[in-house]
């Protein structure tokens, strides 16, 4: 078992393993290069990050292996990560989602291979009044006439006409989202 490798960022220290797995094979990326990542783009993602719940997805063995979302903290997570309890309606009746909220909290939810972040729509200390809406299109879950770029842009569209700011982010070939803070 490789030794792990103990970095200080912001004052906290944080023991990271398995830095050289690669976590997307077709590019040879690592989960090394994915802490990296996190740490250099903390400044422009905190900020749309900042008192949101997280929603993680984790990819243990890559991108393309088995993948599964976390909204709990882990229990062994350190003191400093921020927690916020949200009723859940299941058992248990809250969830104790992190908040990115630092640099640090960024690498330790790397180290997790935390690939995936997904804030909530609204603020933790108002999680009923949401600040954005989203329109998610995946032509995997569409009838095979639509297209999910086509739909996206007849959504940005509707957004900016009704008077909406509107930002459009589109994955792959196929999956558009419009985005309106």
């Amino acid at each position: 078992m490789p030794t792990p490798t103990i970095v200080e960022v912001q004052g906290r220290k944080l023991k990271l393993t398995n830095l050289e797995k690669v976590l997307y094979p077709a590019a040879g990326f690592t989960k090394g290069q994915v802490v990296d990542y996190y740490v250099r783009i903390a400044p422009v993602l905190l900020p749309h990050l900042a008192g949101r719940a997280l929603t993680m997805k984790r990819y243990p063995e890559g991108v393309d292996h088995e993948y599964f979302f976390e909204k709990n903290a882990p229990m062994h997570k350190p003191d400093w990560v921020k927690t916020t309890p949200i009723w859940s309606g299941s058992k248990p009746p809250h969830h104790s989602f992190p908040l990115g909220q630092r640099s640090a909290t960024l690498v330790w939810i790397a180290n997790l291979a935390s690939i995936e972040l997904h804030p909530s729509l609204s603020h933790a200390d108002d999680i009923a009044t949401p600040t954005m809406i989203v329109f998610d299109l995946d032509p995997a879950h569409q009838p095979i006439f639509c297209s999910a770029p086509r739909s996206g842009f007849g959504c940005g569209i509707f957004l900016i006409i009704s008077g909406f700011r509107v930002f459009r982010k589109r994955r792959a070939q196929k999956e558009c989202r419009s985005i309106s803070p």
